[in-house]
């Protein structure tokens, strides 16, 4: 019945769709020629990990040699230098005498040296040969020093328990003998950046071993930041397009308060290509910093379920509202406490203090993003209009979102001729 169909115009507050990306986000370079990469690869290449071929592709397909494995830990642990450093003989006669393993030599070295490599016990190293999950596995737990918690056990059973423990193999389908893939290693590559090394804390009779050495991120010479994103461009006019503001409540561990006892370091910080910022927009994360003040690596420690898409349904006392879809009263933080900061709101990329949010009331549709720490909202990117909607599910099919009621409304495309979405003040988001 095509031509009983219409156009819809649909003005709806896209929120949940925009400010509910919470990923981790990531610098990017792109290599020589385009590719489709995974976000893994993304990451690894602007940490220096990875680096395409000669015409700059990264072949996420194709298998991975057992040097080329071993090349990627080795700069993943910032020794890439190092390695440069110990290129000649190694311990094993088929990579000295191979002239096309010659670049390897440094690695194969560095990796000896720090357990992470053994070769086979006829003496070969065997750099040419495919890399199987099981010894890309082995690679990784020694790499992070848990070498010595393996060590004893069945092979490749230990091996493989301990790398599932730590997260390695996550979203990597493992077969233990396996050929990997590129896009395979990369993926527990990266699934390692943020696991804490093993570190020895005991000695004598009974070594003691903890998992709180630096991480690899750490290694690579990263400052890591803690704290809340509370400023994008949107709603900062006076920050570039590449920038954020963050509230730092630690760096690299340790808290940085005022005399007040308040945080005091608010940071512009500079957002390398790639670094989906918006997304972590007054979510609380951690985030991996260069020198020159540039974020390279995002996570989000903001829990999920402390990030609302909702509706102010009513405005209780000067600090207290109800959300419809939630279904409860929720207190905005007012900042009372010398050690907390009242909660950050914003209507319409602008910033309203508590007291004005709750004097004005903003009779109408007050949809967005709402952020708790506790029972309370300490941060609110809201939309104000008075016919809108919330979108909470999109696919090839349709979309759903409520409305002012709080209903679930289901709108499928093929009922209509044209869909043209409409988000008043929401371009390049």
């Amino acid at each position: 019945m095509q031509g009983f169909k219409k156009s819809l115009v649909a003005l709806l507050v896209v929120v949940a769709m925009i400010m509910t990306a919470i990923v981790p986000a990531f610098a990017a370079t792109e290599p020589a020629k385009k590719e489709v990469l995974s976000d893994a690869a993304h990451r690894l290449i602007a940490l220096g990990i990875v680096k395409g071929d000669d015409k700059g592709y990264v072949n996420e397909d194709d298998p991975v040699t057992r040097a080329e494995a071993a090349a990627m830990v080795i700069r993943a642990l910032n020794m890439a230098t190092a390695s440069d450093l110990q290129k000649g003989q190694t311990r094993f006669a088929d990579v000295n005498a191979d002239a096309g393993l010659q670049w390897a030599t440094g690695v194969v070295n560095v990796a000896v040296s720090q357990g992470i490599i053994n070769g086979y016990p006829d003496g070969r190293f065997d750099g040419r040969g495919n890399v199987t999950y099981a010894q890309f596995a082995k690679m990784m737990v020694y790499a992070l020093n848990y070498g010595v918690t393996v060590e004893g056990g069945v092979w490749p059973t230990a091996v493989l328990a301990k790398a599932d423990e730590l997260g390695l193999t996550k979203k990597v389908s493992v077969v233990a003998d396996a050929p990997m893939t590129r896009g395979a290693v990369i993926r527990m590559v990266d699934n390692s950046l943020t696991v804490p090394t093993l570190k020895q804390t005991g000695y004598g009779d009974v070594s003691i071993y903890d998992p709180t050495g630096e991480t690899l991120l750490a290694k690579l010479g990263l400052d890591e930041l803690e704290g809340r994103i509370i400023e994008v461009p949107q709603v900062a006019k006076g920050l570039a397009k590449d920038q954020v503001t963050m509230y730092v409540d630690k760096v690299n561990g340790e808290t940085d308060e005022d005399e007040d006892d308040r945080i005091k370091s608010e940071e512009t910080l500079d957002v390398m290509e790639g670094v989906d910022a918006q997304g972590f927009f007054g979510l609380k994360v951690i985030a991996w910093v260069n020198d020159d003040d540039e974020i390279l690596y995002v996570t989000q420690k903001t829990k999920d379920s402390d990030v609302l898409v909702d509706v102010v349904d009513e405005f209780k006392d000067k600090n207290k509202a109800t959300l419809l879809v939630a279904d409860k009263d929720y207190k905005f933080r007012d900042g009372s406490r010398r050690d907390q900061e009242e909660a950050t709101i914003y209507i319409n990329d602008e910033t309203v203090d508590l007291e004005e949010f709750f004097d004005k009331k903003y009779e109408g549709n007050i949809y967005g993003r709402f952020v708790k720490d506790g029972d309370e909202v300490v941060f609110a990117y809201l939309f104000d209009f008075e016919k809108s909607g919330v979108i909470t599910k999109v696919d090839d099919k349709g979309f759903e979102y409520f409305d002012k009621g709080g209903n679930t409304r289901k709108i499928r495309f093929d009922d209509y001729d044209d869909v043209i979405f409409l988000a008043p003040d929401l371009k390049d988001r």
